[in-house]
């Protein structure tokens, strides 16, 4: 064998061994970012297991909000809701009144600095089926409707107060009658012997959510 055709056969030989290295080379480099690399769906790529890290579940950042104002998220292996606070905020009520009805049949305490307005509108009636009402200075109002006299709160007597948007709602409970909260503790409404009573801020922004709050947990129904 002559020295040309030996040159030849060795570069084969090597061309051969560097493309086998670089072969391997890339393989483990592949093999390596697929290890390390998340693929942003949910599940941790891995040489060994495709599962998801924990359940998989992430949850969303929607908040539900509470009778009290206050909002909460989702947690926990199934995502659930975190309960909502059952403590009526810390109001101090050793000043308070008692307003009572006994017309309408209901009670309920305030603050005793503030003045109260008391407003008959039974005999002129107002769009709605409202028939009475009382404003405190706070801005909080307590009115009662008729439910027979508005179409309306006829379907719903549990409806928002007229010209409220309803963004949230939760149903609860006043006095143990089935009642519903609107817009974190904005307007609440309880129905009862064919009335609507609505307990709201009629200037939310300068109002205080507390002391209404409060206000509900002290109304009660006297017949």
């Amino acid at each position: 064998m002559d020295n040309k055709k030996i040159s030849t056969v060795l570069g084969a030989i090597v061309l051969v061994v560097i493309a086998v290295t670089a072969g391997a080379f890339v393989y483990r480099y592949e093999k390596t970012q697929n290890r390390d690399t998340p693929d942003y769906s949910g599940n941790a790529k891995s040489g060994r297991s495709d599962k998801p890290l924990g359940n998989g579940a992430e949850c969303t950042a929607e908040a539900k909000i509470c009778p009290d104002g206050s909002a909460v998220g989702r947690s926990g292996p199934n995502c659930e809701f975190v309960e909502c606070p059952n403590e009526v905020s810390d109001v101090n009520t050793n000043s308070w009144k008692t307003y009572r009805n006994e017309k309408y049949g209901f009670k309920f305490e305030y603050p005793g600095s503030l003045k109260i307005e008391v407003q008959d509108f039974e005999e002129e009636g107002l769009p709605g089926g409202i028939i009475w009402g009382v404003d405190l200075e706070n801005g909080v109002s307590v009115s009662v409707n008729e439910i027979e006299k508005g179409s309306r709160n006829g379907v719903d007597p549990l409806s928002e107060p007229n010209g409220m948007d309803p963004v949230f709602q939760e149903d609860i409970k006043i006095d143990g009658q089935k009642a519903r909260v609107y817009n974190g503790g904005e307007a609440y409404v309880v129905a009862k012997n064919g009335y609507q009573y609505f307990l709201f801020l009629f200037e939310p922004e300068e109002s205080d959510k507390d002391v209404l709050s409060k206000i509900v947990s002290t109304f009660k129904f006297t017949k």
